[in-house]
């Protein structure tokens, strides 16, 4: 699923109430070790996407933001919903990253951490042995 995202600047409330007045959902990207990205994308794209998303999949749908000429692959790390409508409004977005993790025997709830990965001697783990990498949900 495709999503065209552009970055902006708002910093006040009445930035942000322009921006959804044009049509658009403020959202955040968000990069371990770097500063956090903000950035807007089209409500009426984004909410026709939502409508083919089988409910409860949401967190694990694989986007595709393009932005600034690039495609990176990201997932919904959090989203915010008026209490009344249910309309988006605002969206936290997380990159994924290459690597595998074999996931097929997890069993729901089940956790993998760090220090559950099989370390070789050439690679070094920055993240802490507790640090979680993925919870088995359905």
């Amino acid at each position: 699923m495709k999503l065209n995202a552009s970055t902006c600047s708002r910093e006040s409330k009445r930035d942000i109430k322009l921006m959804k007045l044009d049509g658009f959902i403020p959202a955040i990207i968000y990069k371990k070790g770097e500063a956090s990205h903000k950035i807007r994308i089209l409500k009426k794209e984004f909410e026709a996407h939502l409508r083919h998303i089988e409910k409860g999949h949401l967190a694990t749908t694989v986007f595709t933001v393009h932005m600034n000429g690039k495609d990176e692959k990201m997932i919904v790390k959090g989203i915010e919903y008026t209490k009344t409508t249910y309309e988006v409004l605002h969206i936290d977005f997380q990159p994924l990253t290459e690597g595998h993790i074999n996931v097929r025997s997890l069993q729901p709830r089940e956790k993998v951490r760090v220090a559950d990965l099989q370390k070789e001697a050439h690679v070094r783990i920055l993240a802490a042995d507790n640090e979680l990498i993925v919870t088995a949900s359905k």
